[in-house]
């Protein structure tokens, strides 16, 4: 027969008492720490996974901010240039408007030195037709007489 040693019992006892030991000891929070731990690591990688996807929606959303800043700063450039161009056009018609005017003017002028220089030189060969025909026939004539003469002649000459 197999005879059963106390001790063995008592080894068995012992094993069992460490596994009970060890179960609530160790075992159960370990087995806890691992559960809580995966579970941590789950969230974890959701919020990664959402936060991912919310820095592509920011992405997306600064691409197309980007686009249309970027067209919003092609059309201030267009309508810039088109002012420009605009003023350009409004001081050239301003420089050729002051131009005509000052031709305008200065042709005035001219006429009116012309007219004044025509009525100058009139009056001196009035008067030197005058002297000369004294001269020529010796003695003057009465003024009204002489202008008329000359009048006369000078509409002739005309």
């Amino acid at each position: 027969m197999i005879s059963i040693d106390y001790s063995l019992i008592i080894v068995i006892l012992n094993f069992v008492l460490l596994l009970i030991v060890l179960n609530k000891l160790l075992f159960k929070p370990m087995k806890k720490f691992l559960s809580d731990r995966q579970q941590e690591v789950k969230k974890e990688m959701t919020d990664a996974r959402i936060n991912r996807e919310e820095a592509v929606k920011l992405l997306k959303q600064r691409d197309e901010e980007l686009k249309s800043s970027s067209e919003e700063i092609r059309n201030l450039t267009k309508q810039a240039k088109r002012e420009a161009e605009k003023n350009s056009e409004e001081i050239l018609k301003e420089a050729k408007a002051r131009e005509r005017a000052i031709v305008k003017e200065s042709e005035e002028m001219i006429e009116l030195r012309k007219s004044e220089a025509v009525k100058e030189i009139e009056a001196d060969v009035i008067n030197l037709v005058s002297e000369l025909t004294g001269k020529i026939i010796g003695k003057k004539i009465d003024s009204d007489t002489d202008k008329k003469l000359i009048d006369s002649l000078m509409k002739e000459g005309k």
